[in-house]
């Protein structure tokens, strides 16, 4: 596995050695950045949003937590730090390895696929202003979803009809 990890498969990659690796049956969050590297901002928002379109969203207050977690790592993107910083109680938020390994073992096939469909990645959409574009553009997001989850039904369309 690489030390710094370049596609997403790498990202499921150390995912998965992290959580087979884990001790005590469970994996932190913080394992997870650190087994990414550093400069997880793609993954982790990625992560946040595959999160958002389980059914685990529809929990009253999941979808203001994950855009809480939006906006702090894109704001950290925002401002051009080198490390993506969280909360001491959000790296602490573990769960079970082998849960967390099943999942990402089952991304992986996907993943090869998205790997082989944003290649080469677009220099002007990940540097300099269009890197800060695109995380501004998370933050309106993130700062959007909370008061949407005030809104019945804005997030189940299937039960509009």
């Amino acid at each position: 596995m690489p030390d710094n990890p370049r596609t997403l498969d790498d990202v499921i990659l150390c995912v998965c050695d992290t959580a087979s690796a884990s001790e005590g049956g469970k994996v932190s969050l913080e394992e997870v950045r650190d087994a990414i590297g550093g400069r997880a901002y793609g993954p982790l928002l990625f992560m946040a949003g595959l999160i958002t379109m389980t059914p685990v969203s529809a929990v009253p207050g999941v979808p203001t937590l994950l855009a809480f977690t939006v906006v702090l790592i894109a704001g950290q993107m925002l401002v051009g730090s080198e490390t993506v910083w969280l909360p001491r109680w959000l790296l602490r938020l573990k769960v079970k390895g082998a849960s967390l390994e099943k999942g990402a073992r089952g991304a992986r096939r996907p993943a090869q696929v998205l790997d082989r469909l944003v290649r080469p990645r677009i220099p002007g959409m990940t540097e300099g202003l269009g890197r800060k574009g695109v995380a501004l553009v998370c933050i309106v997001v993130g700062v959007l979803t909370p008061p949407l989850e005030l809104i019945p039904f804005s997030k189940d369309r299937k039960s509009l009809g």
